[in-house]
Parts: structure tokens; sequence; C-alpha cells
């Protein structure tokens, strides 16, 4: 079997069982997946879930987040891998939707790698 019939294979077997993509992680809107997934590189949806709904309510807005600091930050998300980056990321990303996007999370594969944290992978 080629690669490429391996990879078709596998296609196939995505569009009949799981046709419609899911995350395990929990969120309510755009702004939350955002937040949500720069916390889940190298770490686990399961604690990504554990932090997020008390940040979440600490920040439930762009604006909220954009007027935080970094160390602020940190003590909600401190179990996830890498928390001081992160910190600094979701305080520059909700800035940067402040200042850029009207507090709006973009919807273009360009505009969201344009945001601190947020990678190809992540858009």
């Amino acid at each position: 079997m080629t690669i490429k019939e391996r990879y078709a294979g596998v296609i196939k077997w995505f569009q009949e069982n799981k046709p419609i993509a899911e995350t395990e992680l929990q969120y309510h809107d755009p702004f939350q997946l955002l937040i949500a997934v720069i916390l889940s590189a190298q770490c686990t949806d399961k604690r990504v879930n554990m932090i997020t709904p008390a940040l979440f309510e600490a920040f439930p807005t762009p604006q909220d987040l954009a007027a935080a600091t970094p160390e602020e930050v940190y003590t909600y998300i401190k179990s996830v891998s890498y928390p001081n980056n992160k910190s600094k990321h979701l305080v520059g990303m909700a800035r940067t939707l402040i200042e850029q996007f009207n507090g709006v999370v973009p919807s273009e594969i360009e505009d969201l790698q344009k945001l601190p944290g947020v990678g190809r992978k992540t858009a």
C-alpha cells in the first residue's frame, strides 16, 4: 500500500465515522475557543478544561483580558505547560484583537496568525 493509498483510506474512514470534527475543549464563543487552543499547546485538553472556567469568568471579553497583566493571567494558568509564555501571549492576543480587529476574533487564517501565540496549527 502506498502512502497515498493509506492517506486516502484514513480520510475515507474519518468521513464515514467522524464526519463532523469536534474538539474536547470546552468553550462558548470564538474568543474562549482561541484562548483554550492557545493554552492546549503542549498540554492536555483535560488540564485546559480544568482551568478555563475560572479564567473565562475573570476575563470574559477581549477588553478584560487586554487590561490584565501577564502576571494576573499567570495565576489562573500556572498549571499548564509554559505558563509564563502563554500568559504573555494571551494578553498580547487580546490587545491585538482590540487594536487590529475591533475585539472580534478573525476568521481568516492569515489574520489569526497575526495574533501573539497563534501559529498555523492554531489558526
